[in-house]
């Protein structure tokens, strides 16, 4: 078994990285270019960095849905991502 630690969050990190464009790539192509790739390995560690810090996931989640709603939104404005209830 791997001990908590570096190792682990980096590959936590690999698969949040790897599950974000196959679960969302069907919503729009931006979820699936590597710049939003590379920004979703990056809170990856950033977040499990902070796991580490604080052994909790309760600021994990609090930043993912703020992260979630600031990058939706900036999406929506800039007609990047149209809402499937706005159809």
């Amino acid at each position: 078994m791997l001990k908590r630690g570096l190792p682990i969050f980096h590959l936590s990190s690999l698969l949040f990285t790897l599950n974000h464009p196959i679960a969302l790539a069907t919503l729009n192509k931006t979820f699936i270019e590597p710049g939003f790739i590379c920004v979703t390995f990056m809170y990856g560690i950033i977040w499990g960095v902070l796991f580490l810090k604080t052994n909790s996931l309760r600021w994990n989640y609090v930043t993912h849905v703020m992260v979630n709603f600031a990058s939706l939104s900036i999406l929506v404005f800039l007609n990047l991502y149209v809402p499937v209830f706005s159809m």
